[in-house]
């Protein structure tokens, strides 16, 4: 793998909204999905290759929420490092947003070369969206000359 570059998006991960159609069929993306995708294209622009990479593309992104303030909850955590959080936002549509984010950032040609995610959504501090980008040597697609 080589390394593309890596990130932190702080502030409460987002997920992506589902577009809204009006009466006369134009399609309008959610405000809220509009500034969650720009702040993650912000972050993402100090780290990014100098130009797009070519080949397939590793993507790992960890959510980190907040934990509940509850007492019981944090004492019954207390032994583990990151509780899992599974509860919504969906994972899938967490990464959505993240990957149409970096779709405009210039990591990649395009998000179809994404062949690899590996993705947790856990209970940590600080509050934010890690991510990772990796290209991956393209050994099944390399032509050989007759």
């Amino acid at each position: 793998m080589i390394t593309l570059g890596s990130f932190f998006v702080p502030g409460k991960p987002r997920s992506k909204g589902r577009p809204f159609v009006t009466k006369a069929g134009a399609t309008f993306t959610p405000a809220a999905t509009k500034a969650a995708e720009e702040s993650v294209l912000v972050s993402s622009m100090g780290s990014r290759p100098e130009a797009p990479w070519q080949g397939p593309v590793f993507v790992q992104i960890l959510f980190q929420f907040t934990p509940p303030k509850s007492p019981k909850w944090r004492a019954k955590q207390a032994v583990r490092l990151s509780a899992r959080h599974a509860n919504k936002p969906d994972v899938d549509n967490l990464v959505k947003l993240v990957l149409d984010a970096l779709n405009r950032s210039g990591y990649w040609v395009d998000d179809a070369q994404v062949c690899e995610i590996a993705t947790r959504k856990v209970y940590a501090e600080p509050e934010g969206t890690w991510v990772y980008v990796a290209g991956l040597p393209d050994q099944f697609n390399v032509r050989q000359e007759p």
